[in-house]
């Protein structure tokens, strides 16, 4: 008889977790307005970040054991990378609309709950709306 021994995947669960919260941290910045245009100066930093680490293990991400919709989150991320790869000018409006999308795409494919925002509210920032915690912090 031959025993088995079995690994425990907390480790790898914990990870994975950490590259997820890392990953949908940094897209989530491209959403909230007021973030981005606070970290303006980070932007390579985050879309090199994203692009080297976070994009590599999403990909491998296995969302059928999730439930999450597999097809749409390819399509959202390929649109990401390629919205991203060689940088990106956060001025771009048409591209930022773009990437905003894919995002929320991705995002929705994640199962992620996105609050459904009035257009006024999306206009103040498109993750939060008028409830940003970026806009509360600068208020004092």
């Amino acid at each position: 008889m031959t025993s088995r021994v079995s690994q425990d995947p907390a480790p790898k669960a914990t990870d994975l977790a950490q590259i997820v919260s890392e990953g949908l941290n940094c897209l989530g910045v491209f959403l909230c307005g007021p973030a981005l245009r606070s970290l303006r100066a980070e932007v390579p930093a985050l879309v090199r970040q994203w692009n080297d680490d976070c994009a590599p293990l999403f990909a491998k991400l296995d969302l059928a054991a999730a439930r999450g919709d597999t097809a749409a989150f390819r399509s959202a991320l390929g649109r990401i990378s390629a919205l991203t790869s060689g940088g990106f000018d956060p001025d771009d409006a048409a591209r930022l609309g773009e990437l905003r999308g894919a995002i929320r795409a991705l995002m929705t494919a994640l199962r992620v709950p996105l609050p459904v925002l009035s257009p006024a509210d999306a206009k103040v920032c498109e993750l939060h709306g008028a409830a940003c915690p970026v806009l509360a912090a600068a208020r004092g």
